[in-house]
């Protein structure tokens, strides 16, 4: 049973969500629980564990374009001050996986960190004119 202290530390906890940068879901139904664990769901933070999906690694080409494409949209950003595309992710082998999605559509990123930077994160960049230009094709018509 709920207590009316159970709902101000819901209410709380999702006030303070709101300024973060990761989402939460909340499930008590415990059959849909374990409905979504059927499809490999698991929980708790997933951070530093996401990678790409096998069926996007084993996938056509156009396929992981499409998921570097999005990757990039979200995660990743343009330097503007030297057009440098870049992508930073507190997942390793998110970023291994990009890297070797990349490689695979004939585009080698430029620089991969060994060491995560001071707030954990792991980045590869893409600095190279030639490379670049290869690498409209994750842009939609305008935005690049």
């Amino acid at each position: 049973m709920q207590t009316i202290f159970d709902f101000y530390i819901y209410a709380i906890d999702s006030l303070l969500s709101l300024f973060s940068y990761d989402y939460r879901i909340y499930i008590s139904n415990k059959i849909i629980f374990s409905y979504l664990r059927l499809f490999g769901f698991i929980s708790g933070r997933k951070t530093e564990t996401v990678s790409a999906p096998d069926f996007i690694k084993s996938s056509d080409r156009d396929i992981k374009i499409s998921f570097i494409r999005g990757v990039l949209m979200f995660d990743g950003y343009v330097n503007k001050t030297n057009g440098y595309i870049e992508l930073y992710s507190k997942s390793r082998s998110l970023i291994k996986d990009i890297c070797e999605m990349l490689k695979e559509i004939g585009i080698e990123a430029d620089y991969i960190n060994a060491v995560p930077d001071k707030l954990g994160r792991h980045r590869f960049i893409i600095r190279k004119q030639e490379k670049l230009e290869k690498c409209l094709i994750f842009f939609e018509p305008n935005t690049e």
